[in-house]
């Protein structure tokens, strides 16, 4: 049995997975919103930054783009800019 920190790196790690497999699918920017959010999670920040850029040139969703500024935001206090 793993520890529960082990088990949360585990689960956002095949989010992540899930989260690619659905956008390559669909190119859906809420779902690449939410791919953000897995590599957020998993202290990938600057990739997190990247998706959320991403998101913000390709969606007018105003709660997408809000979470996806935030994002950005927060991964960027995280990498020191």
């Amino acid at each position: 049995m793993c520890s529960p920190r082990v088990h949360g790196v585990l689960q956002y790690r095949v989010a992540e997975s899930v989260f690619r497999r659905s956008f390559a699918a669909s190119a859906d920017p809420h779902t690449q919103r939410l791919l953000g959010d897995a590599l957020a999670a998993q202290n990938s920040a600057q990739a997190a930054v990247d998706v959320y850029r991403e998101v913000l040139s390709t969606t007018d969703v105003p709660a997408d783009r809000q979470a996806a500024s935030s994002g950005i935001e927060s991964m960027n206090k995280v990498l020191g800019q």
